[in-house]
């Protein structure tokens, strides 16, 4: 998944965002970011993004799991 998320920001690509592995990330990849939205089951987590920026959120939590600045 990294292989490919790196491809991709090397294309030009600002965020990739993808499922499926059960472990939510959000990180920096060269001038773009990584996410996997994690799982709903065990770490109910969601992605938003907005003004800029893109937060991996739990849910039912007040503050976001990690957070992203897009540039």
């Amino acid at each position: 998944m990294l292989t490919y998320a790196r491809k991709k920001i090397d294309e030009g690509y600002d965020v990739v965002i993808m499922g499926h592995r059960h472990s939510p990330v959000c990180t920096q990849i060269g001038k773009g970011f990584y996410v996997n939205l994690g799982d709903w089951i065990e770490h109910n987590t969601y992605a938003e993004m907005s003004g800029g920026r893109i937060e991996l959120k739990q849910w039912r939590q007040e503050r976001p799991a990690m957070t992203c600045r897009l540039a």
